[in-house]
């Protein structure tokens, strides 16, 4: 009798650890899941503030959508609002955040990538872009004159 009780128990016993693994098994599905929502959720997010700010040329929301979209890893989707409010707006900050994306990409020609990274470099620092500042001084800090945005471009077009 007491053989069958034991072997009841051990039974009981192997099939509470069974439901264990299960639920943990569940728990790390719906967490993978969970984390893809958030994602999802983070990315609609970003997009709202960076349509919002585009739209209205709001520079508070524009920081917040680019800090939002550095945030999930999406530097490339962003680089379309960096362009657009740059130019459409004439705002130092997303000249310099189109300049620091456009040297993440890593599909195109560098030499052209690399020109049209520094006309935005420039513009940002003919803005006064505190980052674009510190940046020229250090890759330009024995060249004088300083060139100016216009140069870069004009190389560009030279190149067609």
């Amino acid at each position: 009798m007491k053989t069958y009780i034991l072997i009841i128990v051990l039974l009981l016993f192997s099939c509470n650890k069974q439901k264990e693994k299960i639920n943990s098994q569940k728990t790390s599905s719906s967490s993978s899941s969970s984390n893809y929502e958030k994602y999802y959720n983070n990315k609609i997010e970003a997009k709202k503030l960076a349509d919002s700010a585009l739209k209205n040329g709001n520079e508070i929301l524009y920081v917040e959508a680019f800090k939002k979209y550095v945030s999930i890893n999406c530097y490339e989707d962003f680089l379309y609002y960096s362009i657009k409010m740059s130019e459409k707006y004439d705002f130092g900050d997303a000249y310099f955040d189109t300049f620091y994306l456009l040297t993440l990409r890593e599909n195109d020609s560098a030499i052209r990538v690399n020109k049209l990274a520094n006309y935005y470099l420039f513009k940002a620092y003919e803005k006064k872009n505190a980052n674009a500042e510190y940046e020229v001084n250090e890759m330009y800090a024995n060249l004088k004159p300083m060139p100016k945005s216009s140069d870069f471009l004009l190389k560009i077009a030279k190149e067609h």
